[in-house]
């Protein structure tokens, strides 16, 4: 019994609302700050425990390997060195598959350092020391500008209300701010070496696209393959999962990114856009993980925007409206993917003709395109079309 509570009747009948006025008060001071040392948008790791396709590694844990993801994702977000002492004995063999599991289903603890996590357990109990790749100063400010940029990229959104849209533009966002590099760095392979940094490997551009996704509501998976050089070598590579209404889809970014050293704008490829299982098996191998989402067919940039023309007159016609678009836009480059057999040069045939037409519509343009194959042996090919104000390429 509190001391008010001893207090005469009628004072603490006065009392006793303030009390829990304030009590309420102070809660909801505590748990706001609570939310603000996880950082800007975390979420409580209760939310780990859900069935939501955002929890997929997580579910794929034994119970007392979600119990130690737990206690790491909580230190983690309020930068301590240490998880809690933990009633539980845990080996070396728990620890790699929790650590996979948090590193591939929070892409924005990109400053913890997993690879320096380190385990230490008895028969009753155990604890892991977790290692972090700046201060915690320095932290705060990374995960600022982190936020800035994918505000940036929301805005870009607009009033693009599917998610096929959404996702359109966050690639093509992403694409267009990120250089590819093979190099590592600490930051290479994380959401902020994409964002921030803009170079990133493959695993930097899945977890940035990853995090872009979620931030506006469409859900994704990281997934950990391989690829196949044109030699048949297998390496090691990451990409997404994304969900659009009830189907998934693949989707790797990385392999999207020309880079290829255009002056002024820079074409972006969606070859490896929403494909199938089947699709993207034909470079890529997945992982055979159990419980891993089956991506469907007809998902793709290509299908979605009746890219896809079926002869080479419904090529020409289809050249038209996308060079109205992109015309329209301010921009130069637009693809295109016949379902039927055909090389770079009847499709520049077409093209040129195409032009004429919007010549003969009043559209300023050049008796000028440029052909080549987005993607050698897929039968896509990117278009740049040259306005009347724009200068001649030079000739190489």
């Amino acid at each position: 019994m509190t001391r008010n509570q001893k207090s005469a009747k009628k004072r603490s009948s006065v009392l006793l609302p303030a009390a829990v006025f304030i009590l309420a008060v102070a809660l909801l001071t505590a748990l706001t700050l609570i939310l603000r040392n996880r950082g800007a948008g975390e979420s409580a790791p209760a939310e780990e425990t859900s069935a939501g396709p955002d929890a997929f590694y997580y579910s794929t844990l034994p119970a007392k390997g979600k119990e130690l993801y737990t206690a790491i994702l909580d230190a983690a977000l309020a930068f301590e060195s240490t998880t809690p002492v933990l009633l539980r004995s845990y080996d070396a063999n728990d620890l790699p598959d929790v650590l996979t599991a948090l590193e591939a289903n929070r892409p924005e603890l990109f400053y913890v350092d997993f690879s320096s996590c380190e385990l230490q357990s008895d028969l009753l109990k155990s604890r892991l020391s977790i290692g972090y790749l700046a201060g915690k100063d320095e932290i705060v400010t990374m995960q600022m500008n982190v936020e800035a940029v994918a505000a940036a990229a929301s805005a870009f959104i607009g009033g693009k209300g599917s998610s096929f849209e959404k996702e359109v533009t966050l690639h093509d966002f992403l694409i267009g701010l990120c250089s590819f590099s093979s190099r590592r760095s600490p930051f290479s392979g994380t959401v902020y070496g994409a964002l921030v940094e803009k170079s990133a490997d493959g695993e930097g551009y899945a977890k940035a696209m990853q995090f872009l996704l979620r931030r506006n509501g469409v859900s994704s998976i990281l997934v950990r393959g391989e690829v196949l050089s044109s030699g048949g070598e297998r390496k090691p590579h990451v990409w997404d999962l994304v969900r659009l209404g009830n189907a998934w889809y693949h989707l790797d970014a990385s392999w999207d990114d020309a880079d290829a050293g255009f002056s002024g704008e820079e074409p972006v490829f969606h070859a490896y856009f929403n494909l199938s299982d089947e699709e993207i098996s034909s470079d890529h191998v997945l992982p055979g993980l159990p419980g891993l989402p089956a991506a469907e067919e007809g998902g793709d940039y290509f299908t979605v925007l009746s890219l896809r023309p079926a002869t080479l007159e419904e090529l020409r016609d289809t050249a038209v409206g996308r060079m109205r678009e992109v015309l329209d836009s301010g921009g130069a480059f637009f693809e295109i993917a016949p379902s039927f057999d055909c090389d770079e040069e009847s499709v520049r045939i077409r093209m040129l003709e195409a032009v004429e037409l919007l010549r003969r519509e009043g559209r300023s343009l050049r008796s000028l395109v440029r052909v080549f194959s987005s993607v050698p042996g897929k039968n896509i090919f990117s278009i740049q079309v040259y306005p009347g104000e724009t200068a001649l390429p030079p000739v190489s």
